[in-house]
């Protein structure tokens, strides 16, 4: 007991000259804001304060004041990572590089960090080969033994904007463009739109942005790669406006002849212009979602497009246990789930909130889609956190926890609706004041990934 007592008598001692002395002690942080509206129920046991007995009296050089010790906060159950995940990323750094966060780890590893030189765009093939490009033009594959640049003289680097592999691993598609006085230069040279490029021989352009027939010089229009076909026999294509083409849309590559054709191009009428598409396992068909707009009250449906051309609008449904909350009205994200299920993000305007559609929090919904007309989802967790519009969806390879951020929050779901919300530097992505991985000028800017990846020699 005499030594317990000493031992209370030397902290409270030990206390006070660290007061009298000024010296700095860190303390306990305050667990981080948490995103507007949320109201997590308890998850963590309250630390109860032990009992102190009381210094002793006898001795006149011992103070007669009973310490005090202050309750630290409840300890809040912090975000987990469930697979590997890779992003572009500028924390505490002059160049943006890829980062790579594993699951139990308290920080991310730089995987790639190049000396004034920034990586603008990456991809993981299936087989862990990493492919990236940077801000000077260079696009570095695993397996190669250096770089390509395209060897158009042009007064600025020619940028990768999109950068794919293929399901087999075997070939990545990437979009090269242009700086805009460059590109007025190029006439029709045929060097910057979609290449593919395979484990021999340097890239080969496929779809040219300038028709290369001989009496045209004209831009035909801003060709891009978006997705490969789940079979890797297509090769989905967006194209913005050019002279010939004044309005924007998609195409196809097919793999087996070599041929490019448009899929479908919006009419200069069409209000519902979707940004993403997801391919069916099929490889016929795809689901087109989220319709950028600064309205607030622009809805955002799904639509079905075929191989063929062919479109038709998805009808969504909700189970009649549900339908208090309405069905989402504003959809900017769409996945499959390794079961089969579909994920939707999206967000409702209630019948009795008249607040625009886009200013309501974000939800999470889980359902099937059977055919090209019908989907059936419900709710997962709640829409009492509230996220901006139109947020980012994140979904390791099992599907859940997935993974819903925002340019300041986040918030990890799980598919019995348990919720865990973050701060997005707590994925070690970035900070509250450097917010680079977080903005759609990246593609893609972070993704899950195996564990190990083969990075490119330099």
């Amino acid at each position: 007991m005499k030594v317990v007592t000493r031992a209370l008598v030397c902290a409270f001692l030990f206390g006070l000259i660290v007061s009298w002395s000024g010296m700095n002690v860190p303390t306990l942080a305050a667990a981080p804001t948490l995103p507007p509206t949320w109201t997590p129920e308890p998850t963590s046991t309250p630390f109860i304060e032990p009992t102190i007995a009381p210094l002793p009296t006898d001795d006149p050089n011992f103070p007669t004041l009973v310490p005090t010790i202050t309750p630290r906060p409840p300890i809040r159950e912090d975000l987990f990572l469930t697979a590997p995940l890779y992003f572009i990323s500028k924390r505490f750094s002059d160049t943006r590089f890829i980062a790579q966060s594993l699951p139990n780890e308290g920080d991310f590893h730089k995987l790639v960090k190049l000396d004034n030189e920034n990586v603008i765009a990456f991809d993981i093939c299936k087989d862990g080969r990493l492919i990236y490009a940077t801000d000077k033009g260079d696009i570095y594959m695993a397996g190669r033994s250096k770089p390509w640049r395209s060897p158009t003289k042009t007064t600025k680097p020619m940028l990768v904007s999109t950068i794919v592999c293929s399901p087999d691993s075997k070939t990545i598609a990437f979009g090269l463009r242009a700086d805009e006085a460059d590109f007025a230069k190029m006439s029709k040279a045929p060097t910057s739109g979609v290449y593919l490029w395979g484990a021999a021989g340097d890239p080969q352009l496929i779809v040219s942005d300038h028709d290369q027939a001989a009496d045209k010089t004209q831009l035909r229009a801003n060709y891009d790669v978006m997705s490969w076909s789940p079979d890797g026999k297509l090769l989905l294509v967006n194209f913005n406006p050019g002279p010939d083409k004044p309005t924007d849309g998609l195409g196809l590559w097919t793999v087996a002849s070599k041929e490019y054709r448009d899929l479908y191009r919006y009419a200069s009428s069409d209000k519902l212009r979707y940004k993403d598409a997801l391919w069916l396992r099929e490889s016929n068909a795809m689901l087109l979602f989220n319709i950028p707009s600064t309205n607030k009250n622009q809805i955002s449906p799904i639509a079905y497009l075929t191989v063929g051309g062919a479109r038709s609008q998805v009808n969504l449904f909700l189970p009649k246990a549900n339908t208090t909350g309405g069905t989402p009205l504003a959809i900017s994200a769409v996945r499959f789930l390794p079961d089969g299920r579909v994920v939707l993000l999206g967000a409702l305007r209630d019948p009795d909130n008249k607040a625009a559609v886009r200013s309501q929090p974000l939800q999470l919904y889980v359902g099937r889609y059977d055919n090209l007309a019908r989907m059936e989802v419900e709710p997962v967790g709640t829409a009492a956190f509230r996220l901006d519009w139109p947020g980012t969806l994140l979904m390791p390879p099992s599907g859940f926890p997935a993974y819903i951020l925002d340019q300041h929050f986040g918030v990890q779901l799980f598919n019995s609706g348990r919720i865990i919300a973050f701060l997005p530097q707590e994925m070690r992505m970035g900070s509250l004041n450097n917010t680079d991985a977080f903005g759609d000028e990246f593609f893609p800017s972070y993704r899950f990934g195996p564990a190990t990846v083969t990075v490119p020699a330099r």
